[in-house]
């Protein structure tokens, strides 16, 4: 890949690595804060649970002022529950009468928790528990932790999976791109989608059309015509004319191919190539013109750089077809439009491309094609270029026809 081109695998991966992350980190904290908010509930619920059995423990001792007494229960309860940091006995002064003497390093956080003591109905005095500040309980993280830690390790094998994938998809894409041709304005950033996608736009030239007519097709006619037929069948020895048409077979066969052409029948040093569409504004009359001109180009180019004295010129019609379903009349329109084309060709020069005036009726073809009248009230004019993104598409596939095409005499 080109430096500095992005490719499809950042485009296809970096959702899926997000995606893994972000459900990650997301379940991640909402596990947390679940976990978090059931510790502290838990804890509460044991703070003031022992703090209630604390204070009915601690009711006859305090009403007496049994220090003694209290210190064990204080004890007691510190030894047997290992949350207890502190267990303190306090007057109605909040003075602590008792408390337990469990060490328990400074630099540990403590939540209080304080019950009254109430003996008939009086208070007389407090009891306070200190728990050590709890965090998750290794028993509940730790599957937590490994469910995640799943999580993570199946998705990045997932992407690993995925990288593979599309790393070979891109390497045949690239491979498809590199036998098109190319274009020296195609963009470097582009991926290897839509620099393929580039690459076969100037061969695929028919739009998808309906079937609206009930099979009724529209075409339009295109007459190769060699001026010097004759002359060259005279002058070459019969190997080299040969050769010469068989040269000629292959960039027609291959340009047909190309724009989807259909070859007729040969009449009066003519070859006909017959181009359809199920739609009157349908995109033939625009193919049968991008076969012509990139035939000539390719002819044009060819035969004087070898010293080949060929002359060829095309003639475009539009064959008017009555509206039937008949074969046999749509035949008979056939040969009517063949009959005129080669009279056409009588009054055609090498390399040049005539076309019938009713051509322009259709609105996609005249609004992309420029051509001049052959004289006042004639009905041919004569092609003088296409519009520029025509013009582009048309350079690009006369490339890709002169790589698919072996032109040696």
């Amino acid at each position: 890949m080109a430096p500095g081109r992005k490719s499809i695998k950042t485009t296809l991966l970096l959702p899926t690595l997000v995606y893994v992350l972000a459900i990650g980190i997301l379940v991640a904290l909402l596990l947390g804060f679940q976990l978090a908010n059931f510790t502290s509930q838990q804890q509460n619920q044991l703070g003031h649970a022992l703090g209630t059995q604390l204070a009915e423990m601690a009711q006859l001792p305090l009403a007496r002022g049994d220090t003694i007494s209290l210190q064990v229960i204080l004890d007691k309860l510190a030894a047997s529950v290992p949350q207890v940091a502190h267990a303190s006995a306090l007057d109605l002064n909040d003075r602590i009468i008792a408390q337990s003497r469990k060490k328990v390093a400074t630099t540990v956080d403590t939540v209080a928790f304080r019950q009254p003591v109430i003996l008939e109905k009086k208070v007389s005095g407090s009891i306070q528990v200190d728990l050590v500040d709890q965090t998750v309980s290794p028993t509940v993280r730790t599957p937590v932790m490994v469910a995640l830690a799943l999580w993570f390790i199946s998705g990045f094998f997932l992407l690993f999976r995925q990288h593979r994938s599309v790393s070979r998809l891109a390497g045949r894409l690239s491979s498809l791109s590199q036998g098109l041709p190319s274009s020296p304005q195609e963009e470097r950033v582009m991926d290897e989608i839509s620099l393929l996608e580039a690459r076969v736009a100037p061969l695929v030239t028919r739009a998808a059309e309906s079937d609206e007519n009930n099979g009724l097709k529209f075409s339009c006619m295109v007459a190769v015509c060699c001026h010097n037929l004759p002359r060259l069948k005279v002058q070459l020895s019969a190997e080299h004319f040969e050769a010469l048409f068989g040269q000629l077979d292959a960039v027609i066969d291959q340009a047909c191919m190309l724009y989807e052409g259909k070859r007729l029948s040969a009449s009066r040093n003519c070859l006909l190539i017959e181009f359809s569409s199920a739609s009157s504004t349908g995109d033939h009359s625009l193919r049968a013109l991008y076969f012509a001109r990139a035939s000539l180009m390719i002819c044009q180019e060819w035969a004087p750089s070898r010293g080949i004295p060929l002359e060829l010129s095309m003639v475009l019609d539009e064959i008017d077809v009555p509206e039937t379903e008949s074969t046999w009349i749509r035949e008979q329109a056939v040969e009517q439009t063949i009959n005129a084309i080669a009279d056409v060709t009588e009054i055609s020069v090498p390399w040049e491309i005539l076309l019938r005036q009713r051509l322009f009726n259709n609105e996609t073809f005249g609004s992309c094609v420029e051509a001049e009248p052959v004289s006042v009230h004639h009905p041919m004019s004569r092609f003088k270029r296409l519009a520029e993104p025509q013009s582009s598409l048309l350079m690009r596939q006369v490339a890709f026809l002169q790589t698919r095409i072996s032109l040696d005499f």
